[in-house]
């Protein structure tokens, strides 16, 4: 085929392309170009993280998809995620209605370079959901955010009654002023106690739950999108280093992480 319309065969092509290396967690696939001396492998890079994503992505539901593109850099797409001040201002009847986080309720955990957010204070949860993920004894029971570097976020939320979903993002750079959003939205794989009488009913609920689920994080991902289209707008301050406050720990961290790759040569 490529002999008859390029008049070249492919071994005359010298191309010398990168050769990217797959490897898979779970329903995740990951590439990278491969490094020079092997790397680490996925399971190091990920590293408590590995068995949860694993565990998160095993369900027999199909996800419910959907892709945004947004009129903003990539990286301010992901920071309004990982910054807990901007509930209340830019989700004041959801997310925020109930006003700003209490920081004695919720754990900021750093894994590597990524970093969850869950709401409870024990400092050993993270170690311990990746324990119960890898025998299977995990229950859905609190809400969770994890934020695998660099784009990628996976959240465990409740919907409704002990109804909880998971939601998938990638944000996608296609230009320094565009982003592409590509979620993916499922029920939790993870077993919960509920009254008996809703899980009687769930078969019932669950025909229109999903499709209220997805008209939700649409309503709340369109909410930050428009915040970062403004911002988009605005010419930077030259020199300006941006405070951070208390409920900010994780942009810090991913700024960090974010430097110390490009500073690699």
């Amino acid at each position: 085929m490529c002999k008859e319309y390029f008049g070249v065969a492919p071994r005359e092509l010298d191309a010398r392309l990168a050769p990217v290396e797959i490897a898979a967690c779970g329903a995740f696939i990951f590439g990278r170009f491969t490094p020079t001396g092997g790397g680490e492998t996925l399971e190091q890079f990920l590293g408590a993280l590995f068995p949860i994503l694993k565990a998160m992505s095993a369900t027999s539901h199909r996800a419910r998809t959907f892709t945004k593109v947004v009129k903003a850099n990539w990286k301010l797409c992901y920071h309004i995620t990982l910054d807990d001040y901007h509930q209340v201002a830019v989700h004041p009847k959801t997310l925020g209605r109930h006003g700003y986080l209490p920081r004695d309720n919720i754990f900021y955990h750093r894994e590597g370079e990524h970093s969850a957010f869950f709401a409870n204070r024990d400092p050993n949860e993270l170690a311990a959901m990746a324990a119960s993920c890898g025998n299977g004894t995990t229950k859905s029971t609190d809400f969770r955010i994890f934020h695998v570097f660099p784009n990628l976020l996976v959240s465990h939320h409740l919907c409704d009654r002990q109804f909880w979903y998971i939601c998938i993002s990638i944000y996608s750079p296609t230009a320094i002023d565009r982003t592409a959003i590509r979620s993916w939205l499922f029920p939790s794989p993870f077993p919960v106690d509920r009254h008996w009488l809703r899980d009687r009913t769930a078969w019932w609920t669950e025909m229109f739950r999903p499709t209220l689920v997805e008209w939700a994080m649409r309503w709340i991902m369109k909410q930050d999108n428009s915040v970062c289209e403004t911002l988009q707008t605005m010419p930077p301050l030259p020199g300006a280093q941006p405070f951070i406050g208390a409920v900010e720990t994780r942009i810090k961290w991913f700024e960090e992480s974010y430097l110390a790759r490009m500073a690699e040569p």
